[in-house]
């Protein structure tokens, strides 16, 4: 989960390149209920999401 577009879509082709399946998210809300809803062995998060921080208690 990543706010910044450019960044996320870097680190999600690098993560591709190594055929690892991306789903990004670019806030906090989205991020959330994808991982809610997900099974994911990795969710790479940067804290600092708007709506939901990413240090928040769920």
């Amino acid at each position: 989960m990543e706010d910044h577009k450019d960044l996320a879509e870097s680190v999600a082709r690098g993560l591709r390149r190594h055929a690892t399946k991306v789903e990004l998210a670019h806030d906090g809300e989205q991020g959330l209920s994808r991982a809610s809803g997900g099974a994911y062995d990795v969710v790479v998060l940067d804290r600092d999401l708007p709506d939901v921080h990413g240090a928040s208690p769920v």
